[in-house]
């Protein structure tokens, strides 16, 4: 089954910090046609987090981030009058509502969140109606061709 994840920042700066799970499901959701969601503000901290590390501009992560954000098979961008301006999502990290917004724009079913931070994977699964992602389990989804 085909799936559309949105990525906290942070796996991003994981994989072109060298780790290899969070480099390994970037390489998966290219490999196995999965999409990412994306707006412009979340694509422009990924690649303006990038473009201040020269470690990560020496990586792979940019080649894969940009087969993904390139292709429209592959990348669903969002655009800003779509994401619900709802109540408040409960969350201790209140800068990752958006990801929970992005998630909720995708239909028919919402994007799967994926996240390093336990706290807020907890919040999301736990206080809203989108399903978040630990790297482990999101990795395992994305094996899936």
């Amino acid at each position: 089954m085909k799936r559309t994840f949105v990525l906290d920042e942070n796996i991003i700066v994981a994989a072109s910090m060298g780790s290899p799970n969070a480099f390994r499901l970037l390489a998966l959701m290219a490999k196995n046609c999965h999409k990412i969601a994306v707006t412009s503000e979340l694509l422009l901290s990924y690649y303006s987090w990038m473009h201040r590390r020269e470690r990560a501009q020496l990586s792979e992560v940019p080649k894969l981030l940009d087969q993904l954000t390139h292709h429209s098979e592959k990348c669903v961008f969002v655009p800003p009058e779509e994401l619900q301006q709802d109540s408040m999502v409960p969350l201790r990290h209140q800068k990752d509502v958006f990801l929970v917004r992005i998630a909720r724009a995708i239909r028919p079913n919402p994007a799967l969140v994926v996240l390093m931070d336990k706290g807020t994977w907890e919040d999301i699964n736990t206080k809203t109606e989108v399903t978040a992602l630990t790297l482990q389990k999101a990795i395992a989804y994305a094996e899936q061709v």
